[in-house]
């Protein structure tokens, strides 16, 4: 068959010949567009094995039975009748697949059923193959089915018995692909079902009627003048058709299956699209196990299958036909949604039977589409329907939108830690605002918080290996200044017990210099801590000192040096900081170990460790120096531990280099100098008096260069 004029509807993204595209950072393309050029075809799929089929439907009316058979031979006929009982068929289906090297697992499907009242009709209809093609090479495994037609057309219960036929094999059909999950790679739960006219009858009814609902003219019918003469059997439960097990994709080794399944919900749809069909009974729209959210399209003007209540066929209440009173899409549509029934409601004004271009399935509009002429569907409502239909699909292939945990009130330059459940084959796709991620791990990220936001946003979209994308899920963070670590500490060389604090001789004779000192060796810090000019220095500087943040691996995470105040505070050179040190980088979550270093002070680190929201006290007991103290820091009279005086080269330790030192600055005056260990600005006894009690003392491992 041709399908030329159906090609042209399509908008291709641009791919190269025979390439596939595959959804990539969890952007919405897969489902909702084509991606793929070609597309894998298998025709003739059997789906379920010698199901009995009727010629002409010979459920006959006494009259027409009448005319087949003399009436007094009418007791006499039974279910082995020649006649009546008839060769069994096999069930088939046309099936369109993206093609072997799609990566996606469990897939969904999308099953269509053509439309021809029950009594014509075949899995070929042009709308059929080009609905399969639609949906295939969007990434669905899509499936065209045959099932069984043929009624009395001036019998009303022959007709009750063909929609229920029809049903049981849209029911087959849901299963067989539900029994074969693995050969075809789909998901269980996302097999969706769309027909035409009789065909979306058949999937609401398989939808929806449950085995209390069966018309009575499904079970035994007999002749009413003669009770002994049956004239049609039991078509046994709605969802009882054995359906076929297969191997692989194309069905070279197929063993039958019993048909009953666990619950009778296994035959239906998660999703349901009706197109110009009806319900029988509107009280059967009810909530019951496995019902699927539906998707109406109905024309105002509908007179073959009504969009209110009324028997299909029938002009101006004049019938054609002996069919049942059925309900569409003006009908079902409030019943459902009163029943809290998820469903989607399209009624076109003016709109005819199959509005979207076709006639029992074939399309017989002659448009001129991209200037070719041909048989083509309505490019209007064509297109439309096929985007509201890829629409709703996809808000039931999504995936679940995660929860993100993590805190919602955080400091700026903190680095924090936010997660959501781990899900296997699944891609998370993070972004953040306000923030940087600094560190990805999938179901968790590290993310660095800009220190001139006030507000940050983190949302997360998840893909599953369907390549289905979730909805977002955000999270709103409210930034809060950096976090600010306070630290005291004090200098032997210019505390003053008297006043219980440092003198700042360096800053009043201006010799402190602008820039950091650690520069240099050992401590080899880049850091480029400085003030703009010597009066932005804090009136009560006593001298530059070393921060290092350190793990428990010894491995250091942040330095900065910072300003060392006479009552022993220690604020960082930014004067937007006004208390404490503000570290960036760095979470607020994890404790870190402090190192506090000084150019001519032996180094302390602490006893345990420290938050970046605390304070630290190096100098309220020896204890709050790591080795419990011992002779890290130096007690004085007032009760104070300071650092002690006389590490001249700064490597944590008091040896001879640093005498050495001493000996070649000694004289210097007016000078900022290593040597100068009490901080006065000149080199004297004064300093050797302070190096030499502490000689030949050793700084802890970690504080020693």
């Amino acid at each position: 068959m041709n399908f030329s004029y159906y090609f042209l509807l399509i908008t291709f993204c641009s791919v190269l010949a025979g390439a596939l595209l595959q959804a990539q950072d969890c952007a919405e393309e897969r489902y909702l567009t084509p991606v793929f050029s070609s597309t894998n075809y298998y025709q003739d799929v059997v789906y379920a094995r010698d199901v009995e089929d009727f010629i002409f439907d010979f459920e006959l009316s006494p009259e027409n039975l009448n005319i087949l058979l003399p009436s007094n031979s009418w007791p006499n006929v039974g279910l082995e009748s020649d006649l009546l009982h008839l060769n069994a068929i096999d069930l088939t289906m046309d099936i369109r697949t993206p093609p072997l090297s799609d990566a996606a697992c469990k897939r969904p499907v999308f099953i269509w059923a053509y439309p021809g009242g029950f009594v014509s009709g075949e899995k070929e209809a042009e709308d059929m193959q080009a609905l399969i093609d639609t949906f295939a090479r969007r990434g669905y495994v899509a499936a065209a089915i045959h099932y069984r037609i043929g009624a009395d057309v001036t019998d009303e219960g022959s007709m009750y018995r063909a929609v229920y036929r029809a049903s049981q094999d849209a029911s087959a059909a849901i299963r067989f692909f539900k029994q074969n999950a693995a050969a075809f790679n789909i998901d269980t739960s996302k097999v969706f079902f769309g027909g035409s006219s009789a065909g979306a009858l058949a999937g609401l009814h398989a939808s929806f009627v449950d085995e209390s609902e069966r018309p009575a003219d499904t079970y035994e019918r007999y002749q009413q003048f003669f009770p002994n003469a049956q004239i049609a059997d039991d078509l046994g439960p709605l969802h009882s058709i054995e359906v076929t097990e297969v191997s692989a994709i194309t069905p070279s080794n197929i063993n039958i299956l019993p048909g009953t399944v666990p619950a009778p919900h296994w035959g239906k749809p998660r999703v349901m699209v009706s197109c110009w069909g009806a319900i029988g009974d509107l009280d059967w729209l009810d909530v019951q196990p496995g019902i699927p959210d539906v998707l109406i399209f109905h024309g105002e003007d509908d007179f073959i299958v009504h969009p209110d209540c009324a028997p299909p066929f029938s002009v101006f209440g004049v019938t054609t036909v002996a069919a049942p009173v059925t309900c569409g899409g003006i009908e079902m549509a409030p019943v459902l949604a009163a029943n809290g029934i998820p469903v989607e409601s399209y009624i076109e004004p003016g709109g005819f039977h199959e509005y979207w271009g076709t006639l029992n399935g074939d399309f017989d509009n002659d448009f001129l589409i991209n200037g070719v002429g041909g048989l083509g569907p309505d490019p209007f409502y064509w297109n439309d329907m096929i985007q509201k239909i890829g629409n709703f699909s996809y808000e039931r292939l999504r995936p679940d939108a995660l929860p993100i945990s993590g805190p919602t009130t955080v400091n700026a330059c903190a680095i924090e830690t936010y997660s959501s459940s781990i899900l296997t084959d699944t891609d998370y796709c993070w972004a953040v605002s306000g923030g940087t991620i600094v560190n990805d791990n999938g179901s968790e990220i590290d993310v660095l918080w800009d220190s001139s936001a006030s507000t940050g946003n983190l949302e997360l979209i998840i893909e599953n290996c369907a390549e289905a994308v979730s909805l977002p899920s955000t999270l709103t963070v409210s930034i809060a200044a950096p976090a600010t670590l306070s630290i005291t500490a004090f200098l032997e060389g210019c505390y003053e017990v008297s006043t219980g604090s440092m003198r700042t001789d360096l800053y009043d004779d201006g010799l402190l210099p602008l820039a950091q000192p650690f520069s240099g060796s050992p401590w080899n810090y880049s850091g480029t801590e400085s003030m703009s000019t010597y009066a932005d220095f804090p009136l009560n500087t006593v001298d530059w000192v070393l921060i290092d943040l350190i793990d428990d691996q010894q491995n250091i995470l942040a330095q900065q040096a910072a300003l060392l105040l006479e009552d022993g505070s220690v604020v960082s050179s930014d004067p937007t900081i006004p208390t404490g040190i503000g570290f960036c980088n760095l979470s607020t979550a994890v404790n870190y170990e402090l190192i506090l270093r000084h150019r001519n002070h032996v180094g302390v680190k602490s006893a345990v460790g420290v938050n970046l929201n605390g304070n630290y006290d190096f100098s309220s007991a020896p204890t709050q120096a790591a080795d419990n103290g011992t002779y890290q820091l130096k007690g004085m009279p007032d009760g104070t531990y300071v650092l002690l005086a006389g590490d001249v080269n700064g490597e944590g330790r008091i040896l001879t280099d640093d005498v050495n030192i001493y000996l070649a600055q000694s004289s210097l005056i007016a000078q900022y100098t290593e040597a100068d260990c009490n901080m006065d600005g000149n080199v004297t006894v004064a300093d050797f008096n302070l190096l030499q009690p502490n000689a030949g003392h050793l700084g802890i491992v970690e504080v020693v260069y």
